[in-house]
């Protein structure tokens, strides 16, 4: 494979060098209004660098692919090896304990420490659902 792989890039190596030294006709190409002379060596060699960054993304993205699924499959393995009980990463929030005693027809009870009281809490409640409401007319 890799001697075939050499015998490729000999053959294409002398057959750029061909169409180049053998074309030296300069020709007026226009580019977004621009018109650039180019012989035709040139504009191959144009695209073969423009070839060659096209590869070299195509290889970043292949091994950032290759890098994210190991990354995956890393994690994957590592949380199969902690114990059922354990885990591996830290929680969002602390879990409180023992669950706070709220009335249940608010979900956005304060802690006990605060200074407003229930009164002042339902007041602030019903004038945000009026605010949503508004806004949705």
């Amino acid at each position: 494979m890799v001697v075939l792989g050499l015998v490729l890039l000999v053959v294409v190596a002398l057959l750029t060098a061909a169409v180049a030294l053998s074309n030296p006709a300069v020709h007026d190409l226009n580019l977004f209004g621009a018109h650039i002379p180019a012989t035709l060596g040139g504009v191959f060699l144009t695209g073969a660098g423009a070839m060659l960054v096209a590869l070299l993304g195509l290889v970043l993205i292949q091994r950032g692919i290759a890098r994210a699924r190991r990354r995956r499959k890393a994690q994957k393995s590592s949380a199969a090896a902690t114990p059922a009980g354990a885990s591996s990463m830290r929680p969002a929030r602390p879990v409180p304990s023992e669950p706070a005693s709220t009335p249940a027809s608010s979900s956005r009870a304060l802690p006990e420490s605060s200074s407003t009281t229930p009164d002042e809490r339902a007041a602030m409640l019903a004038e945000s659902d009026q605010l949503t409401r508004d806004d949705l007319r």
